[in-house]
């Protein structure tokens, strides 16, 4: 190689170093700056911690208290209607299927689909009951809605709708 290359490549090299050497001092100092600012931070931080302290034991408690009573009344409220679903439309079991029929007089309101049809009971209440038998779907279709009707039904094993098996 030539000189003028060799002193070219050494001044390059020099100039990079000084530039490496110069950037590790200056992250030296932002370093101790960057560690200073830390500790005011830090001790702040500390301050507002304890000053605060009282304040967020009093909020804390006051949460904790507003929360409880919110959550025990929508916990109590869900459990009802749990309760109140399940108590309303238990699974018939064969026992069930077994017992006599039932005869009431109700109001009929319609198919709700092809062998389904909705009843308004004696006590205001509304029941969907299935109709199986074709008989008794051509008696029901011919009925228009709002007509009082008496029927026979009874509980069908595996359902939670009961099973209507007469129309008068």
């Amino acid at each position: 190689m030539s000189k003028k290359r060799i002193r070219v490549i050494g001044l390059f090299i020099a100039v990079l170093s000084l530039a490496v050497l110069s950037g590790c001092g200056s992250a030296k100092k932002k370093q101790k700056a960057t560690t200073k600012t830390t500790e005011v931070a830090s001790t702040t931080e500390k301050e507002n911690i304890s000053k605060n302290k009282d304040q967020q034991t009093i909020t804390s408690s006051a949460t904790t208290e507003a929360t409880t009573k919110v959550t025990t009344s929508t916990t109590t409220s869900t459990a009802k209607k749990t309760t109140k679903a399940t108590t309303e439309t238990p699974i018939a079991t064969k026992k069930d299927e077994q017992k006599a029929a039932v005869k009431a007089t109700v109001t009929y309101n319609g198919f709700s689909d092809t062998n389904s049809v909705e009843m308004k009971m004696s006590d205001g209440s509304y029941e969907v009951m299935i109709v199986e038998k074709e008989d008794l779907i051509k008696k029901l279709e011919d009925l228009n809605p709002g007509t009082k009707v008496t029927i026979r039904y009874k509980a069908k094993a595996g359902q939670a709708n009961k099973q209507i098996i007469a129309v008068f």
